[in-house]
């Protein structure tokens, strides 16, 4: 086997690893993020029926159960980091091998995200590829940061709303 066949089995190979990553990462996010504004969801629904029964008990249920799942979505972020840089080094070693084989595509990519590190002799056809198909979207997670954020934040306003109504209940039960 040749040098030339044997980087292309490892450029599929780490095209592979890449989309594997970026499939089980998006596969898990897909199943938690639904079951987390599920169980949100759920939990606030219970809180209205409980109305001005909101005890302790269950101020620290809610408690327990959002601290729970902050923990989880800190988790799966700090995961989602370490696989995106997992798929950054796999990129970077398939732009080593397109440049040993003189391809193109994913270097051209990889270049309109990064242009100061794009040979001079590729600015003209550069210029021309951003002209056609316009500038890159940003390539890092913040749509992932984002709702991690927001899933977080909601459920800590939901537990300061939930120990609120159980004060506000003791108050008003100590008042009668």
């Amino acid at each position: 086997m040749g040098r030339e066949e044997i980087l292309l089995k490892e450029y599929e190979a780490c095209r592979q690893d890449i989309t594997d990553t970026a499939s089980r990462y998006w596969t898990i996010v897909g199943i938690f993020v639904p079951v987390d504004v599920i169980l949100l969801g759920g939990a606030g629904f219970a809180l209205q029926f409980e109305g001005s029964a909101i005890n302790w008990k269950i101020a620290l249920l809610v408690t327990l159960l959002g601290i729970g799942i902050t923990v989880i979505i800190c988790f799966l972020y700090r995961w989602g980091v370490r696989m995106n840089w997992y798929i950054k080094v796999g990129w970077h070693r398939i732009h080593e091998i397109e440049a040993q084989l003189n391809m193109l595509k994913n270097r051209t990519i990889h270049w309109l995200e990064n242009p100061k590190v794009a040979p001079s002799e590729q600015q003209d056809r550069l210029k021309s590829v951003k002209a056609q198909c316009g500038s890159p979207p940003s390539k890092e997670m913040q749509s992932v940061r984002g709702i991690f954020w927001t899933l977080a934040i909601l459920w800590m306003l939901f537990i300061l709303f939930t120990w609120i109504l159980a004060y506000s209940n003791y108050i008003s039960r100590s008042n009668l």
